[in-house]
């Protein structure tokens, strides 16, 4: 110990250590770090700040340069005329308290630069709109906290989680969330510690590409009204719906990736056999777009399919990426009324559509889907496409519809014809055809028709006969619900004659001006009617030489 003591006595004259110094520079007080280089926007007692202000990347002290990297704590703590502040692309953290209780504080967009927001640091200021960069990994608890004018939120878009404190924005009346990454929070197992727990405030929110799952009890009784889960979600835990009053519509984009969606824990002393209530129970959904493939647990100890029992659904399309519709997906969905499966479905799931009093059953299918016993227990009108009467009223179950074909295979959506413009002489006859239509699968049947029949005629097949001199548009509409059309220009060329630079039939003054109208660039008439001379330029000359064609006839 004493050889120690002696070695440090002997020593720390030698030991040197970083200067930190307080300095004003633009009227912002800063603590620079004279070893580092570096500089951090700090609190003054001396200082208020109002307005609008902006750190920059680095500032320059003495003869030197510093890179400020750092808002301190209690930076602008307390600041009430501060407006705005634009952070400069090298702060990494904002620390304690930094804008705590600026009132005045209305818009604040944290760069992607910043990795870490400390406790505390914008509670109880008047922010209204909020946007967390990427690069933000953890929030400081209560850094929220009576933030009650914050309506809009954006968490950008990031490979990296967000690390959130418990109850991170309970107390702001939240409108509109952009969340564009996964978000942890502290205690998340608990329902009340959720981000946005009971914010009847909420209405809207929308996800981006780079988030993969929902956290459990992430929106519980929130006031959303609708939902759109994109294709990158992967999971949605449990409870996260629970009791959102409000939702009206809910959408799964198309995907190819099964999308597991989680339970809510049972309140509901009705629900039989004890079992857990759907994950979207208490919603009162109409309307439902699945767009994929899901997965969930059916047994009674871990939940039941995600809509069961919620009878203010009425209507529900799948679409084409959809191969097998869940058992019991829409079980007890009293209000079902209408259902619309596409062509590549191939099973329908036990007890799908049990309880379900299903009046329109639209089935895109060109194969009858494997179905069983309990799939239905009402049977309304099946509609299958034309020409699949008797494949559907030959097979067991199905037969039990009152089946009708009259859905063509597929809607048309576009198509193109093989002409855009065809230029011909009268009683010429051809075709018009259809060469790309998309989807690949749809019945193609157009009907075609001519808006001047005097110029012309259009038959069945696409065929064309022109029988006068003028324009006609040909138009191609798909004789199906979606009504694509497509359009050719036919134009029918009066016989030439020289001088009828207008091509109206007759040589007089109007062609002149149209000559004219060619040389100056105000025109475009063909060459072979204004070249008069026949020299292949168009000029004076030629205005001349017609002329005298007017005035020899």
């Amino acid at each position: 110990m004493r050889i120690s003591f002696l070695v440090f006595c002997l020593l720390f004259p030698f030991v040197s250590f970083a200067e930190m110094k307080h300095v004003v520079v633009d009227r912002l007080a800063y603590s620079i770090n004279t070893d580092t280089k570096t500089a951090g926007v700090t609190y003054d007692n001396n200082l208020i700040y109002s307005g609008n202000y902006e750190i920059p990347d680095e500032i320059t002290y003495g003869s030197e340069k510093y890179v400020v990297n750092e808002i301190c704590k209690w930076a602008f703590k307390n600041q009430k005329k501060l407006k705005g502040v634009l952070i400069g692309k090298n702060i990494v953290n904002i620390d304690n308290f930094a804008f705590s209780g600026c009132t005045k504080l209305e818009s604040f967009v944290i760069p992607e630069s910043v990795t870490n927001i400390g406790d505390n640091a914008f509670s109880y200021s008047g922010i209204e709109r909020l946007t967390i960069g990427g690069g933000v990994t953890c929030i400081g608890v209560d850094c929220f906290k009576g933030c009650d004018c914050l309506a809009d939120l954006v968490i950008s878009d990031s490979e990296k989680y967000l690390d959130l404190p418990e109850c991170a924005f309970q107390t702001s009346p939240l409108e509109k969330v952009y969340i564009g990454r996964d978000l942890y929070w502290q205690n998340g197992s608990s329902i009340k510690t959720s981000p946005f727990y009971q914010l009847t405030t909420l209405k809207e929110v929308e996800f981006g590409e780079k988030i993969t799952k929902l956290s459990d009890y992430l929106f519980y009784e929130t006031g959303l009204e609708s939902i759109v889960i994109p294709k990158n979600i992967k999971r949605i835990g449990n409870t996260v719906f629970y009791k959102c009053k409000f939702i009206k519509k809910v959408i799964f984009e198309d995907g190819n990736d099964v999308l597991e969606i989680g339970f809510n824990p049972s309140s509901d002393t009705n629900m039989y056999n004890n079992c857990t209530s759907s994950c979207f129970y208490g919603n009162p959904i109409e309307s439902v777009y699945v767009g994929r493939n899901l997965s969930y647990s059916t047994i009674d100890s871990k939940g039941v399919s995600p809509f069961y029992m919620i009878s203010t659904i009425n209507n529900v399309t799948f679409g084409d990426s959809i191969t097998t519709i869940s058992p019991y997906l829409f079980s007890n969905c009293s209000g079902l009324s209408l259902a619309i499966i596409p062509k590549n479905v191939t099973q329908l799931g036990s007890g799908a559509f049990k309880g379900c009093k299903i009046e329109e059953l639209y089935n895109y299918s060109p194969v009858p889907q494997s179905i069983e016993e309990n799939t239905f227990d009402y049977y309304g009108t099946l509609h299958v496409i034309k020409g699949l009467y008797d494949t559907y009223h030959s097979k067991n179950i199905w037969r039990n519809f009152s089946v009708r074909d009259d859905l063509t295979k597929n809607v048309v959506k576009s198509f193109t014809l093989s002409n855009d413009t065809i230029n011909c002489n009268k009683n010429d006859v051809g075709k018009i055809s259809v060469v790309r239509y998309e989807p690949e699968d749809a019945t193609l049947d157009i009907m075609w028709s001519s808006d001047n029949t005097n110029v012309a005629l259009i038959t069945s097949d696409g065929t064309y006969v022109a029988v006068g001199y003028g324009t006609a548009v040909i138009t191609a509409m798909a004789n199906d619900e979606g009504k694509a059309t497509a359009q050719c220009v036919i134009n029918v060329a009066q016989p030439f004659v020289k001088g009828d630079v207008d091509g109206n039939g007759s040589v007089n003054v109007s062609d002149v001006t149209a000559l004219i109208n060619v040389i100056i660039g105000i025109a475009d008439w063909p060459e072979v009617r204004c070249d008069m001379n026949g020299d292949g330029v168009i000029n004076v000359t030629d205005v001349t030489s017609l002329i005298n064609i007017i005035l020899a006839n």
